[in-house]
C-alpha cells in the first residue's frame, strides 16, 4: 500500500491541475482514500471494524447520472491569447482593394508556368515555341 500511495503522490505532483478547485492536497486525499478502499475490498477476510469502509453509501443503481465539466480559464493579462484579433490586411483583402502580384501587368513582363514531366530523368531534344508565340 505504501509503495502504491507514494507512486500516486508522485504522479499527482508531476501532473498539477489547472483548476483552483483541484488542489494537490484534495487530489492526494481523494486518490489515497480510493486506493485504501480498493485494497480493503481486495482482502478476502476483512476484520469487522473495517467492513464499513467498503460499503457504498449509495448503490450504483440508485446513483444519479453524474456530469462533469472542464474549465480552461483564460488569463486576461495574457491577451490577446484566446481572443479573436483581426488580421491587419483582412479589411483591405475582404473589400477587394488589395493588390496582388497577379493583378499587376508590366510591359514586357515574362510569365512562367510550372509543367510537370510525364517522363522521369528525360532529355529535352526539341522545343516548339510556335503555340506560345501566337498568344497575345
Amino acid at each position: 500500500f505504501k509503495l502504491a500511495a507514494a507512486a500516486l503522490k508522485k504522479d499527482i505532483a508531476t501532473n498539477p491541475s489547472q483548476s483552483s478547485l483541484n488542489t494537490p492536497e484534495y487530489r492526494n486525499q481523494l486518490a489515497l482514500s480510493l486506493l485504501y478502499k480498493t485494497f480493503l475490498s481486495a482482502r478476502p477476510n476483512l476484520p469487522p471494524q473495517l467492513k464499513s469502509a467498503i460499503v457504498p453509501f449509495i448503490t450504483a443503481e440508485a446513483r444519479p447520472i453524474s456530469r462533469g465539466s472542464e474549465d480552461y480559464g483564460t488569463d486576461a493579462s495574457a491577451s490577446p491569447v484566446g481572443q479573436y484579433v483581426a488580421k491587419l490586411s483582412a479589411f483591405i483583402q475582404a473589400s477587394g482593394e488589395a493588390v496582388f502580384p497577379s493583378d499587376v501587368s508590366r510591359p514586357g513582363a515574362l510569365f512562367g508556368q510550372l509543367v510537370l514531366s510525364s517522363a522521369a530523368n528525360a532529355k529535352l531534344v526539341a522545343l516548339d515555341p510556335s503555340e506560345a508565340l501566337k498568344m497575345p
